[in-house]
């Protein structure tokens, strides 16, 4: 249904470190009750995944789900779960204290792994996070459902974007000088290179306009998608049987 483009086009409608739950575990779990980092290395496996998730604390759905519909259950896999809600600039615990710890943390299993092939996958404001490590790492690629851009707010003020008030107001009281606030200006700065598939529906209008912020990076392929359930987007994806698709990209 997606293809590779470099110009941006419309496509047609068709809780604490350490505990790491096995695959089967996940089914019987709420998201809520995930630990804020979920382990699941393979031995030998050539690919990892490092999934980040939203504000609710899924990838668009429940972990396990996505992975099954993904066909990626062999495969190394890390999920990350921002009990802040605050897009990863306020760290993990166990890590630090803003994504830069994180980073250091992700470089760290990214070596342990062994993998060769890395990537960084998140819906919404995990899409955000997705995005941002792995401008800041500068090795794989990330793919990124309906993400924000920029959660700075001269642009949620100039483009309209008031969603998610609370979060963000709480993020702007206590904003800091290693703070990433700006996806446009800190791929440019720190990768402008990377690799990264955007997939958008332009049944969100918000969602659009992040999606658009990115347009001018060459190795950046933003994926629209006539309907597509809106900012529902991996749901919609999933239930057309792309999901294992964009993953395999």
């Amino acid at each position: 249904m997606t293809a590779k483009e470099k110009t941006p086009t419309i496509l047609p409608h068709s809780a604490t470190r350490g505990v790491t739950p096995k695959n089967d575990d996940w089914r019987n779990q709420n998201v809520s009750q995930l630990p804020p980092i979920s382990e699941n290395i393979i031995p030998g496996s050539e690919k990892l995944f490092l999934f980040f998730g939203g504000l609710v604390g899924s990838i668009g759905m429940f972990p396990f789900e996505f992975y099954r519909s993904a066909q990626i259950l062999d495969h190394s896999k890390i999920f990350f779960r921002d009990i802040s809600q605050a897009w990863y600039q306020r760290g993990l615990p166990g890590i630090g204290g803003n994504a830069h710890a994180i980073g250091d943390y992700l470089q760290a299993k990214i070596k342990e792994s062994g993998a060769s092939e890395i990537r960084f996958v998140g819906n919404s404001m995990g899409g955000y996070a997705a995005l941002m490590f792995c401008a800041m790492i500068g090795r794989g690629k990330a793919i990124a459902f309906v993400p924000q851009t920029f959660i700075c707010p001269q642009k949620r003020l100039q483009l309209g974007d008031d969603r998610y008030q609370d979060k963000v107001h709480a993020l702007h009281q206590n904003l800091t000088a290693t703070d990433i606030v700006d996806l446009k200006r800190w791929i440019a700065e720190r990768n402008p290179a990377m690799e990264a598939q955007v997939h958008v529906s332009d049944e969100d209008p918000i969602d659009m306009l992040h999606a658009n912020e990115l347009e001018g990076f060459g190795n950046i392929e933003i994926h629209r998608y006539r309907q597509g359930g809106g900012h529902d987007l991996v749901q919609w994806l999933r239930n057309e049987g792309e999901l294992a698709r964009i993953l395999r990209a």
